[in-house]
């Protein structure tokens, strides 16, 4: 047993930034897998192909306070962002969750929130902009850095092998 808590202990505290950057980067996988999944739902039911189109349908209709960007923004536009935000919601959670590609998914994350926050912009619905995206892209960004600083610090005390 005591082994057992011993590797745990050298893999999530290497250094003062690997256990902050492992469980914000598990934190945003979850959370993007759980809202990726939720996407591929309908009436309780996981229904993939009537999920998305589901989805892509109510973002062009407006039915997810976007009534102004709806009108304002033509649907072949909107339609296709609506089909692939579940993808890219999915793809960023576990490429987050098993950390490969973990700088893609925090990527995706990002331009994931920016789209959010410029659709709520432009729709004018201000106040969830605060609220909601605001403090996850900062949580994001800190877990960006944290994710950097780790792999630095790791790499930087590793013996050289030439």
């Amino acid at each position: 047993m005591q082994k057992i808590l011993n590797k745990i202990e050298t893999h999530f505290f290497k250094n003062e930034y690997s256990f902050a950057s492992n469980i914000l980067r598990w934190s945003f996988g979850i959370y993007f897998l759980l809202v990726g999944v939720k996407k591929l739902r309908v009436d309780g039911e996981l229904n993939p192909i009537e999920g998305i189109l589901g989805f892509a349908s109510s973002v062009t209709q407006g039915a997810m306070n976007t009534e102004i960007v709806a009108r304002e923004i033509p649907s072949f536009l909107l339609y296709p962002y609506g089909l692939s935000l579940p993808f890219v919601e999915l793809t960023a959670g576990v490429l987050l969750l098993i950390g490969w590609k973990i700088k893609f998914g925090y990527l995706l994350i990002g331009f994931t929130y920016i789209s959010l926050i410029f659709g709520q912009m432009y729709s004018g619905n201000t106040g969830k902009i605060g609220t909601d995206y605001l403090p996850s892209l900062v949580a994001l960004c800190i877990a960006v850095f944290a994710y950097i600083r780790n792999e630095k610090l790791n790499t930087s005390h590793q013996p050289d092998t030439q």
